[in-house]
């Protein structure tokens, strides 16, 4: 009887399963999008600082008066790179969810609606202002691709921006509170990876740098106001100043003859400084636009 079922299972399985596709279950799940896929978006920045002036990036309208244009936070550093990444919970820069036309935001601010169109900036990474309420991507399908951080107001499209591509933008954009503000306002509890293989010289560098800085607001000042004043600015195309922002970069950075890079390191070295000093601290790239309407590249 076994014989005999084996052999009927065998003949009549093909009539019965026939042209019939196969259904894979991974095959209608969409992953999750992770940006440890992608290279660190630091990395990028000084090609996008050594671009000519014919080289237009994305244009914007409708940008408020002292407003910036994000494209990446990064709080995860690994002693070669920053990067957009952490354990998946609401605070890391690297959770990303799919998001429709309206996004649920507490921010407070000033709104604004704010018109991008791409041009030749490539990547996943989509510029946003403030905290973004509304996105409407004027291609459709693009809108499939959208992925949102709550924590940090940063966007991508997994399938990649391409030239043309627009959308608009419903954004809160925070008023700048002052030092006195930050200094009386309760501690949020942020939790950031740990950095890892940052030189010794960063922790001596802001210990002695801020030894007189009292509050927290007052030793983030102090880090910054020395680095503007004893630092010297080289995009590189002099030869004086290397890319990159890796541990051997701080070093040689913060403890060699002369101070010299462009933001690439500096954000790096004020970011590791201020995490030393038990500062929580993230990497923004970004764009500070001249006027309200901008075209090209923005330093």
């Amino acid at each position: 009887m076994a014989v005999v079922a084996l052999g009927a299972g065998v003949l009549a399985g093909p009539v019965v399963v026939g042209d019939t596709p196969r259904f894979v279950l991974r095959d209608e799940i969409t992953p999750p999008f992770d940006p440890r896929d992608f290279p660190s978006p630091l990395s990028a920045y000084r090609r996008y600082v050594q671009l000519g002036e014919d080289s237009v990036l994305f244009t914007v309208d409708g940008l408020p008066e002292g407003a910036r244009v994000r494209l990446a936070t990064m709080d995860t550093y690994d002693g070669v790179v920053w990067n957009v990444a952490g354990d998946g919970s609401a605070e890391d820069s690297g959770r990303f969810r799919r998001v429709g036309a309206q996004i649920e935001s507490g921010a407070q601010g000033s709104p604004a609606e704010v018109t991008v169109e791409i041009g030749a900036l490539g990547g996943v990474w989509l510029p946003t202002v403030g905290q973004a309420t509304s996105v409407r991507l004027a291609d459709s399908e693009a809108t499939a691709g959208l992925r949102y951080n709550d924590a940090t107001g940063a966007a991508v499209l997994t399938g990649g921006l391409h030239t043309g591509l627009s959308y608009t933008l419903d954004v809160v954009v925070p008023d700048v509170p002052t030092d006195e503000e930050i200094g009386t306002a309760r501690a949020s509890d942020v939790a950031l990876p740990e950095p890892q293989a940052v030189p010794d010289v960063v922790l001596t560098t802001a210990q002695d740098v801020a030894r007189e800085a009292g509050s927290p607001v007052q030793i983030a000042r102090t880090l910054a106001d020395w680095l503007s004043q004893e630092g010297f600015y080289s995009d590189g195309s002099d030869g004086l100043s290397l890319s990159g922002h890796g541990a051997d970069r701080m070093l040689s950075l913060l403890d060699g003859s002369a101070m010299i890079g462009d933001g690439e390191q500096y954000a790096s070295a004020m970011a590791l400084m201020a995490r030393e000093m038990g500062l929580p601290a993230r990497v923004v790239l970004g764009f500070v636009p001249p006027r309200a309407r901008v075209t090209g590249l923005w330093t």
